[in-house]
């Protein structure tokens, strides 16, 4: 199964882990849906070009999606009408995998690193004044090598609803977590 981005900006299943872009730039980290619940990454973004506007997914084969048979661990490009709001016919415009371009003149989507079925680091330009960022390096992370980080937290007016995760990305061990919290920070 491939899930179509359009028809699921339409069902708001996704609305908090969703963005919606009309101008600029924006490197977004997407993970499929099969890991909505458990990633702070997002899931869904939708162009809004004002009548036939684009929604953009990354197809995890994985969970509940792990039998797809197209478009499985790429990032899919969908044109819909009505603004993904209500009944439109929608069309699948490209698959792109890890260093993939799609563009049109007044927009490009570049897919800069796809790591497994687990994310897909995608920069999308809605103006000609901006430039991507390198994309990450084809090597493997460094694994084992002791780095040590500090992590401080500055909560919002509601620390109550903070919370944090930090994964070892060569295991995908979740190394420590935290919140949520009684005070503002």
């Amino acid at each position: 199964m491939c899930f179509n981005a359009a028809k699921s900006w339409q069902s708001q299943w996704y609305v908090d882990k969703s963005i919606e872009m009309s101008s600029g730039c924006q490197a977004v980290r997407l993970s499929g849906i099969a890991d909505y619940s458990d990633t702070p990454n997002k899931v869904l973004v939708k162009i809004d070009r004002g009548g036939d506007d684009l929604f953009i997914a990354f197809n995890a084969e994985k969970g509940i999606n792990s039998g797809t048979v197209e478009a499985g661990n790429q990032v899919t490009v969908v044109e819909a009408g009505l603004g993904g709001e209500d009944y439109a016919e929608s069309s699948l415009l490209t698959k792109l995998s890890k260093g993939g371009t799609y563009s049109n003149g007044s927009f490009s989507i570049r897919v800069n690193n796809i790591v497994g079925s687990d994310y897909a680091d995608v920069f999308i330009s809605l103006t000609d004044n901006c430039n991507a960022p390198t994309p990450n390096p084809t090597s493997a992370p460094t694994c084992g090598s002791g780095d040590f980080m500090k992590v401080t937290i500055d909560t919002d007016d509601y620390p109550g609803e903070t919370t944090w995760q930090l994964t070892n990305t060569c295991t995908n061990q979740v190394i420590m977590t935290g919140g949520p919290y009684n005070d503002q920070t």
